[in-house]
């Protein structure tokens, strides 16, 4: 049997080669630049369990919500990628708006850690039941290394196709060296943001784009650590101007911000994707007026990705018209990380077992997105 390939070493591309391998089929995993080198890898990794109820999305995020609970007991996410269930609130601040002394009899017994100062109101919105997180890269690098993927770093020029099927593949070094090909009869596209950017070399891709979104890392400066518990909040600056940033402690000692979206074009990778000016600086100022703790904060990184985003807001899952052979899974915008593994289960059973049981794929069609 010629070589299965997947395009893409982001956490779709590793869900999928997991899960493939656990049917017996390993994989080469082709990235232009490496795992988890674009959302993947700078995602806050926040999971919720019934938050897409009503849409498309929902099964698909209860199915996946429940494997992300599988492979942590599996294999020792605690440990090894930071699985934990969290609580999750929403916080409204305003630059001086709280009450001094009185505001903390309007915050939650838990938020022991956010200042008054700046409180206007918080109220839970999600419990551990329904809430959960991992830090995304070593989410994408456990289940890579788990599914025993060799790993190739080339660019994507093409496909081989021979009587209406995939041959193989062709890549190129991204220094512009000679092009290779590599034989595979079945080719997974899971290039995320860049996704719709191959639709000239490989027609029959969704026309999946890309919305940048920002985020800083803070070394948790709270003594033993921040607790579990995820914060949505609206925020007010000084200057008037309001901003929706999220914060999210992780166990390992970092607090990761992320917000500020802006619609700045993709690069032609991964690795050049840089940080607009005065966005982390945003983010910093908001996750200062919540806490004190944070206002203390060394920034441990300041970073930028690119969401992959579909036009008709519910990602590609399945077979490529046109081409026996050919499958995408991209846009998925900001619940990759949590539909991940239900992604990649899906897919590795309609390619092994030619239906896909653990969730229905019908609503993620690929020439829905075309």
């Amino acid at each position: 049997m010629a070589p299965v390939v997947v395009c893409g070493a982001g956490v779709i591309g590793a869900s999928v080669s997991y899960f493939l391998a656990q049917k017996g089929l390993t994989p080469t995993v082709v990235d232009a630049v490496g795992p988890a080198c674009s959302a993947s890898g700078k995602a806050g990794g926040f999971l919720a369990r019934d938050w897409c109820d009503g849409s498309p999305t929902g099964p698909l995020a209860h199915a996946s919500f429940a494997l992300h609970a599988d492979l942590a007991d599996k294999l020792n996410g605690k440990e090894r990628y930071g699985y934990r269930r969290m609580s999750t609130y929403s916080v409204s601040l305003r630059a001086g708006g709280g009450k001094k002394g009185g505001a903390r009899g309007r915050k939650s017994a838990s938020l022991g850690w956010l200042d008054a100062d700046n409180l206007v109101q918080d109220s839970l919105i999600a419990t551990p039941e329904d809430c959960a997180q991992v830090n995304p890269e070593q989410f994408t690098r456990t289940l890579l290394e788990e599914s025993g993927a060799e790993v190739r770093i080339a660019t994507l020029a093409g496909l081989v196709v021979e009587n209406g099927a995939v041959a193989g593949v062709r890549l190129e070094p991204r220094d512009g060296g000679p092009a290779t090909t590599m034989p595979a009869d079945t080719v997974i596209i899971a290039t995320g943001a860049w996704t719709g950017a191959l639709r000239a070399a490989i027609p029959g891709l969704p026309a999946i784009t890309g919305q940048k979104a920002h985020s800083i890392i803070l070394a948790d400066a709270a003594p033993g650590g921040l607790p579990a518990e995820a914060l949505f909040l609206a925020y007010r600056g000084t200057d008037g101007k309001s901003q929706e940033p999220e914060i999210y402690p992780r166990p390992n000692g970092e607090v990761y911000v992320c917000g500020a979206s802006t619609p700045t074009p993709l690069p032609s990778f991964a690795d050049q994707v840089l940080p607009d000016a005065g966005a982390p600086a945003r983010l910093r100022d908001a996750a200062a007026a919540a806490s004190r703790h944070l206002a203390q904060a060394e920034v441990l990184r300041e970073q930028a990705c690119y969401l992959p985003c579909s036009p008709v807001g519910t990602p590609a899952i399945g077979p490529v018209r046109g081409v026996r052979g050919l499958y995408v899974a991209a846009g998925h915008s900001c619940w990759g990380i949590l539909n991940a593994p239900a992604t990649g289960l899906a897919l590795a059973e309609l390619i092994v077992d030619g239906e896909a049981s653990c969730v229905s794929l019908r609503a993620f069609e690929p020439a829905r997105a075309g």
